[in-house]
C-alpha cells in the first residue's frame, strides 16, 4: 500500500513539474532585444543637408534623376509600356508639382510699438 501511494505521489509530482514547465515558456536571459529598422539610407541622402534653401530642396526632389524620380524608377522599370506606365509617370509628375506648391512661409508678426 505504501508503494502504491509513493508511486502515485511521484507520478503526480512529475506531471506537476512537466505542466509548470510547459506553461512557463522558453527561459529569458535578460532584457528584450532592441527593435531593428531595415535601413536608414533614405535619411542619409547626399542631396539633402541642413541649411538648404527652398530652391535647393525643390531642385533635389524635382530635377530629372532627383529623389522623386529615384523613388519611382524601380516601379516604372517593372512595367511594360502602356497605360499603367503612363498612369505611374503622371502620378510622379503630379507629386513633383504638389511638392513645389506645398511650400509655406511662416513669418513672425511683431507687435506695433506704442
Amino acid at each position: 500500500m505504501k508503494r502504491a501511494s509513493l508511486a502515485s505521489a511521484v507520478v503526480a509530482g512529475t506531471l506537476l513539474v512537466i505542466s509548470a514547465a510547459a506553461f512557463a515558456g522558453p527561459p529569458t536571459t535578460g532584457p528584450a532585444d532592441a527593435p531593428v529598422t531595415p535601413t536608414l539610407a533614405p535619411m542619409h541622402e547626399k542631396e539633402l543637408h541642413w541649411g538648404m534653401t527652398h530652391d535647393e530642396v525643390a531642385d533635389a526632389y524635382d530635377r530629372n534623376g532627383g529623389l522623386i524620380d529615384k523613388e519611382y524608377a524601380p516601379l516604372i522599370a517593372k512595367l511594360q509600356p502602356g497605360v499603367e506606365m503612363q498612369r505611374l509617370e503622371a502620378d510622379r509628375e503630379s507629386r513633383k508639382t504638389s511638392f513645389l506648391k506645398s511650400y509655406s512661409v511662416f513669418a513672425i508678426r511683431r507687435a506695433a510699438s506704442t
